[in-house]
């Protein structure tokens, strides 16, 4: 098993609405995301952004995806996406 590590990620609010995010599972604007084998199997799944925090149109924000320790040697897939969970888990 390898060690557990963080990706940071950059998000810029391209829309012309406001992002309100929100603790809490799967409640306002987070970031989901998996993380996959070569076969695209599901390893990991989980979300950021899980904080009280508006981001205006044009603005940015810094999430860090927490992944747990993986089998090393091997290849692997991070997919992430911005989800609005009030309108049922809508990507933006």
């Amino acid at each position: 098993m390898g060690k557990a590590f963080a990706v940071r990620v950059k998000v810029t609010n391209r829309s012309t609405e406001v992002w309100e995010l929100q603790p809490g599972d799967y409640s306002g604007i987070h970031l989901s995301y998996v993380v996959a084998n070569v076969k695209l199997e599901i390893i990991h799944r989980s979300q950021a952004g899980l904080m009280r925090r508006t981001v205006r149109p044009g603005e940015s924000i810094v999430l860090t995806l927490a992944v747990p320790p993986l089998k090393v040697p091997a290849t692997y897939n991070l997919v992430a996406q911005m989800i609005d969970a009030r309108g049922a888990g809508v990507p933006i």
